[in-house]
């Protein structure tokens, strides 16, 4: 269940009231939480995208060189690279069978590619994708049947959204103008967000109807994904500061805020409900959380970390993301996975 924290929204898209319904304090991280740091030689920046429930992660990592290469970090922490016909290349989401999907040729026109888990490769664009640097297709998340949503970018640099099917076949969509679709789930019902003069939320049903999903009060909403339950969790302002919301499948909303922060953002909700995203205390530092049914927040930091992103949840409440470091008087980015 990715996503991916307002995640840089550059055209590749690949790396990076309503307040207070439960009057809660956050809890300080669980004492047997443990992390595991994910960094390789000769890299600066690491990040995990997705995580299965067999604890198999794919990410990123940029090495010295500024090359961008995909990884696999299988669930006994062997760690295989990833380079789609030998260009740039980010593994962006991983379903429960282990297949994958990403996008590659970043920095030119960029294209998506599936990678099953025999570890065979299938590359593909979406029909009226653009062939310019800055156009292309980019994947953001594969279901359990395989199916998988994204948007791309035709040659008017304008964003639509994408399905495709198991079998290949490829359909595209616009809930509004510049769709971009973040979440697909079991039952193929499909969420993300479209600008006009603001961003607004969509949950795309499997009879290909489409409704916005804007929380009350919203003033500009942003969505991170969908789990098999069929509840979507996003990010809204209501003038105020940026709060997350749950939308059942009946439509009722939920919304929370961190204790004390100045903003809470998402990056995904699991099959359990459980929403795990980034929030900004009063000194501006970033910080990883998780909020469980029933309203409990529990915060985490990764050892010495500065900053703290989460970018993914599995069903078993394992994070994954990057956090930032000081090394040598040089700031890292690593990437990592929490334990419960």
């Amino acid at each position: 269940m990715r996503r991916n924290s307002r995640r840089a929204e550059a055209r590749w898209l690949i790396f990076i009231c309503l307040i207070g319904s439960y009057n809660l304090s956050a809890i300080p991280p669980a004492a047997a939480e443990s992390f595991v740091k994910i960094h390789l030689p000769h890299t600066k920046q690491v990040s995990v995208s997705s995580i299965n429930a067999s604890n198999v992660a794919v990410g990123f990592m940029v090495r010295d060189d500024n090359s961008l290469i995909g990884f696999i970090r299988g669930a006994d922490g062997a760690i295989t690279a990833l380079r789609v016909n030998h260009q740039p290349t980010n593994a962006v989401s991983i379903n429960s069978h282990g297949a994958m999907t990403g996008v590659y040729g970043i920095g030119g026109p960029f294209h998506g590619f599936i990678r099953s888990p025999d570890g065979t490769i299938a590359t593909f664009d979406a029909p009226g994708a653009g062939t310019q640097t800055g156009q292309g297709t980019g994947p953001t998340s594969i279901n359990d049947s395989g199916s998988i949503t994204g948007y791309y970018i035709d040659s008017a640099n304008a964003f639509h959204g994408f399905v495709r099917t198991p079998d290949g076949t490829i359909k595209s969509f616009d809930a509004g103008a510049n769709t971009i679709p973040r979440g697909i789930n079991s039952d193929g019902l499909i969420t993300g967000d479209y600008y006009t003069d603001t961003h607004h939320a969509f949950l795309r049903q499997a009879d290909e109807s489409i409704e916005t999903i804007d929380p009350p009060g919203s003033l500009d909403t942003t969505d991170a994904g969908i789990n098999n339950n069929g509840e979507v969790v996003g990010a809204f302002n209501d003038g105020n500061k940026w709060h997350v919301f749950i939308r059942e499948p009946q439509g009722t909303f939920d919304t929370f805020n961190v204790p004390n922060s100045t903003r809470t953002d998402d990056s995904g909700i699991n099959n359990e409900g459980v929403v795990t995203g980034l929030y900004i205390d009063k000194n501006n530092i970033w910080h990883g959380y998780l909020r469980y049914p029933g309203g409990m927040i529990e915060t985490f930091d990764p050892p010495r970390s500065l900053a703290t992103a989460p970018q993914c949840i599995n069903d078993l409440d394992v994070v994954g993301g990057y956090f930032e470091h000081m090394k040598d008087n040089d700031l890292r980015i690593r990437g990592f996975l929490r334990f419960p």
